[in-house]
């Protein structure tokens, strides 16, 4: 067995293809565990998560209050537990055997031995140094098939109890990168010769620059990405590909280009199957999280155990009343019920099962046994997609879901054998990421046949190539390099432990830097992000060897080349222009069709937006977004002038009561469906949304009792019509006074000065279609009012309101009943141009010399939302809206 083994080796793919039998490349994972299988020491491992928590038990144990890592372990728990174990670790597999001989000259090196001194005999799983020495005394009296173990580091770059199972096995040192590959008189060769330090400065610089060193930049990554993409495949078996940065991008470049993928790994918690579980735990927390319960909701199918249709009803509810149990969710629910009959009750009773830790939290957080149910339920729930499907990607995805949940699971099981029986929202966050991370293990996909031999860490790189390409050599990541201080390694190495300064550790990262460049036999490129972005060190030290050599911009390159035939060239042509009229080959049947207030506006002002809607029926995408602002505020002054009416007529409620009334309403109405107020960093916002829904509620109530009012109504449904065509409306507020004479108040957050300025113009054409629609139905013209829940302002068109309201004077002095008839006359004129098929798409009011004339008596509204509209790109791009 021949083994080649180097210190940044796994994971890796940085090697050539080659046939060869009983032959293996390893990096310090796989040869450790391949040792174990050889010697009979393998057994299961235990997750890092576990052994976090565990470890986690004995600090606390040791902790008195005032150890070196009390006051951290009091702010982030799991953090600290980690960093102390990764440090412990660090120290075995430097020779640490748990104990010193003398006594520890700081206060670190002394709490971590009176931490190892209470895991004596606990059967704390091993880290990988521990392991290192079970396996070094057996290799004292016990073989292995290796017969060559070929190493791409010297030995003293090894940690000590590496160095001693590595002396027990027949190794050499060989590194096939560490020598001048290039040909003599290149700049390639030169720049090889000046970094390895072989020839000291006895060598040349080229005369001129050549192609053996190129430096390539873009302004735009994706420039970049296709430039790169088109040089790997050139010869993708004489090429290495060195990552720095964007591996996601420089992989979907490769396979749109129909290229192979690279697959590289990419750990990250975001990925949709790591949300499931987090999100469910999210839900339990009080106040409630409306993001995670809008992030649940809209979760991809694959991935989600609840109805798809259900969920999509659900959100759209959430955006508008955000919340769980207020009017738009139980609309919701009766209308997927109404939809899908008997169907729908398994996926109501899969809803109740899937949210039962929603607001479940306690002063002391979430119980474990709650959590271990949530845990629970998902790793059973990625289990049985797992084996209903033969997708690879999919069982893989479906693997890593349950890998998260059972590392999860595996943390509460320790934390409640150390006594707890509840978790707070913090330590249930690092566990969740925890788990995340320790599911996210895999690459997103699958690595293709014919992809190039590639590395993650220069380090990696372990065998001559034709051409290297580094891509997109960013900066690395800063890291510590040495935690221990020049005492402390001191002491160590009395100890034993040998534990290397930081000025090595920097020497030996510049020596991984450099193997890329070495490695190259004809080409060596290096992708550089634009100008202004941290570019990697070794940039610069190669441009300062290389003076003369340029970065050749890719920008205005012609870059079609870069694929193949399955990446299409796609033409370029000018966006439509706008036209003012359309014309049809047959008119608009308006059969089926009833206007409501906004819909007849629409279609007076802008006929164009109202036949996309209602005759094309083309619908925006929903906003799925908590709702918020003006819009949530408006909503949820509704909903408790609703409340408030509907007590007034059961005898509940009062004026002397009202006060005793609100707060329970109130409330009420915040948790079922403004929840979003709830959240961090709302308090203020909620506290003067609560003073200005009082005050409005105030007036509203002085208002009822001035009129006398009996039997107000509230979002009042009447059926009219407009000419020949039916028209449906929704009063906010429809009450009559003791002579029977109606008032119609609409109901608006804010805008009081629009509002003011249509009444005085005679511009308020939804207050006018609700008149109508009461004249209708009642044979009487009603007053008309706006009622500024916001300011506590109510305005009024005429002398039939009394205090509190303002009067507004109407300075056109044109009656209710003739603005109407302005309107249908209005709305007889577009009816007759679509009947025609003839469609005025210019949604202005004055003719342009291009659309259809307008005579003066035609009573059309200003459409002042056409800027805002989801349709203002359909008619055009030229002569928009600005």
């Amino acid at each position: 067995m021949k083994i080649v083994f180097g210190l940044h080796l796994d994971g890796e793919n940085s090697w050539k293809k080659q046939n060869a039998f009983d032959s293996l490349v390893l990096g310090p994972s796989g040869l450790l565990s391949q040792l174990e299988l050889y010697l009979g020491l393998s057994r299961s491992r235990t997750d890092k998560l576990s052994r976090i928590t565990r470890y986690l038990a004995f600090l606390k144990e040791y902790d008195d209050g005032n150890r070196f890592y009390s006051r951290s372990l009091a702010v982030d728990e799991t953090g600290v537990a980690g960093y102390l174990l990764q440090l412990r670790d660090e120290l075995y597999i430097c020779g640490w055997n748990g104990s010193f001989s003398k006594k520890a000259p700081s206060e670190r090196l002394a709490g971590l031995e009176g931490v190892e001194r209470l895991l004596g005999g606990s059967g704390f799983p091993p880290g990988n140094g521990e392991r290192l020495r079970s396996v070094y005394l057996a290799l004292q009296h016990m073989k292995t098939p290796i017969s060559d173990l070929c190493l791409l580091d010297s030995l003293d770059r090894h940690p000590l109890r590496w160095q001693q199972v590595i002396q027990c096995l027949p190794f050499r040192y060989e590194d096939p990168v560490r020598q001048v590959h290039a040909r003599q008189g290149t700049a390639l060769h030169y720049l090889q010769a000046r970094l390895s330090g072989l020839y000291g400065d006895q060598v040349s610089p080229p005369s001129a620059p050549d192609d053996t060193v190129r430096f390539v930049s873009s302004d735009t990554s994706l420039t970049s990405a296709y430039y790169t993409a088109d040089s790997l495949h050139r010869d993708p078996e004489g090429t290495l590909l060195l990552y720095g940065g964007l591996k996601g991008l420089l992989d979907d470049v490769l396979h749109g280009a129909g290229y192979p993928r690279q697959a590289p790994l990419e750990p990250s918690s975001c990925r949709p199957v790591f949300q499931l579980l987090p999100l469910l735990v999210r839900l339990g927390w009080k106040p409630l999280d409306v993001n995670a319960l809008l992030g649940l909701l809209t979760l991809p199918d694959q991935v989600n155990p609840l109805d798809q249709k259900l969920c999509g009803l659900l959100a759209e509810a959430v955006a508008l009343h955000p919340g769980i149990g207020g009017q738009g969710w139980k609309r919701a629910l009766t209308r997927f019920t109404r939809m899908n009959g008997d169907l729908a009750s398994h996926a109501l009773e899969e809803l109740d099962r899937w949210m039962h830790l929603a607001g479940e939290s306690t002063e002391s957080g979430l119980t474990i046994s709650d959590l271990k149910v949530c845990a629970l339920q998902v790793r059973d729930f990625f289990e049985q997609r797992r084996e209903h499907t033969d997708d690879r990607e999919m069982l893989r995805m479906f693997s890593e879901g349950i890998q998260q949940a059972s590392a999860f699971l595996g943390a509460l099981d320790a934390l409640e054998d150390q006594g707890l029986d509840s978790l707070g929202r913090q330590l249930t966050e690092r566990l969740l990421d925890k788990a995340a991370e320790l599911g996210s293990t895999r690459p997103l996909h699958i690595r293709e046949a014919a992809s190039v031999a590639d590395a993650r860490h220069p380090g990696a790189v372990c065998d001559p190539f034709d051409h290297v390409i580094w891509w997109w050599a960013v900066a690395p990541s800063v890291s510590l390099t040495g935690v221990w201080s020049g005492k402390e390694r001191r002491f160590l190495g009395m100890e034993g432990v040998s534990v290397p300064s930081e000025e090595k550790l920097l020497e030996w990262q510049a020596e991984d830097w450099v193997r890329p460049v070495m490695a190259a036999r004809n080409t060596f490129t290096i992708v550089l992000p634009p100008e202004g972005e941290d570019r990697h060190p070794l940039w610069l030290q190669i441009s300062a060897l290389l003076p003369s050599t340029e970065i050749c911009s890719l920008d205005g390159t012609d870059l079609t080349g870069a694929c193949d035939a399955a990446c299409r060239v796609i033409e370029k042509r000018p966006l439509p222009t706008r036209r003012a009229v359309w014309r049809m080959a047959q008119g608009v049947a308006f059969q089926g069709i009833t206007f409501s207030a906004t819909s007849l506006e629409t279609f007076l002002a802008c006929p164009s937006f109202w036949f996309l809607e209602h005759v094309a029926r083309l619908k925006s995408s929903p906003l799925i977004e908590p709702g918020d602002g003006s819009r949530l505020y408006g909503l949820i002054g509704h909903r408790l002038v609703q409340l408030l009416c509907e007590g007034l007529q059961a005898g509940e409620v009062s004026r002397d009561s009202v006060e005793e009334w609100f707060p329970d309403a109130f409330d009420g109405i915040i948790q079922r469906e403004g929840a979003t107020l709830l959240m961090q960093g709302r308090k203020g916002e909620l506290s003067w949304l609560k003073m200005r829904s009082l005050a409005a509620i105030r007036l509203l109530v002085r208002f009822f009792e001035a009129h006398g009012a009996h039997g107000a109504l509230t979002e009042k449904k009447l059926d009219g019509s407009i000419g020949t065509a039916p028209l449906l409306g929704y009063i906010d507020l429809l009450l009559f006074d003791h002579t029977n004479m109606p008032f119609v108040i609409d109901m608006k957050w804010g805008g009081a000065s629009r509002r003011r300025k249509e009444l005085a113009d005679g511009l308020h054409l939804q207050l006018i279609v609700y008149a109508s629609l009461v004249y209708q139905n009642t044979g009487r013209w009603p007053a008309l009012a706006y009622y500024i829940l916001g300011e506590g302002l109510l305005l009024g068109d005429s002398s039939a309101f009394c205090s509190p309201a303002r009067i507004v004077d109407n300075r056109s002095g044109v009656s209710v009943s003739t603005l109407w008839q302005r309107l249908v006359d209005a709305f007889e004129w577009r009816y007759a141009q679509l009947t025609d098929g003839i469609v005025d798409a210019s949604c202005t009011q004055n003719d342009d010399g291009e659309g259809i004339a307008r005579p003066d008596d035609v009573f059309l509204p200003v459409y002042e939302k056409a800027r805002y509209s989801s349709y203002r790109n359909l008619l055009g791009w030229e002569g928009n809206f600005s």
